[in-house]
């Protein structure tokens, strides 16, 4: 939650809920370039894991 910027627990479980609905949700443009981020991350550590040698 800290890579999100510290969202309240209200608004992280308001994000959960309107998300599990498929309901419209608006996130902060701060919050949307930090999940950014983390995704892009997550995708090139993915590759980094694909390219190293086997044991």
């Amino acid at each position: 939650m800290a890579l999100l910027g510290e969202p309240s627990n209200a608004s992280y479980y308001a994000w959960l809920k309107k998300a599990r609905a498929n309901a419209p949700l608006s996130l902060s443009l701060d919050t949307l370039t930090r999940i950014s981020g983390i995704l892009g991350i997550h995708k090139r550590l993915g590759i980094l894991s694909r390219s190293l040698p086997s044991r």
